[in-house]
């Protein structure tokens, strides 16, 4: 059951992190930044994602300035 759940997760994570369709944060208009927050998090409920997972998810999502300023830090 455990190694399912793992499967199930690992396969879940892999759809969201190919999907070209899922919301990117720019930086350009900090109104925007509460929606896209929220579709990730509805996006990745329930995977339990490890900072690492986070960090490589985060990369994906964001563009321009938002980008720049996570490489920088």
């Amino acid at each position: 059951v455990e190694l399912n759940l793992s499967v199930n997760r690992q396969l879940g994570l892999s759809s969201i992190k190919s999907n070209a369709n899922g919301i990117k944060f720019s930086g350009r208009d900090a109104a925007e930044y509460l929606a896209w927050k929220m579709a990730l998090e509805l996006e990745v409920g329930g995977l339990n994602l490890s900072k690492a997972e986070w960090l490589e998810l985060l990369h994906l999502r964001k563009t321009g300035a938002a980008q720049d300023i996570a490489m920088a830090g």
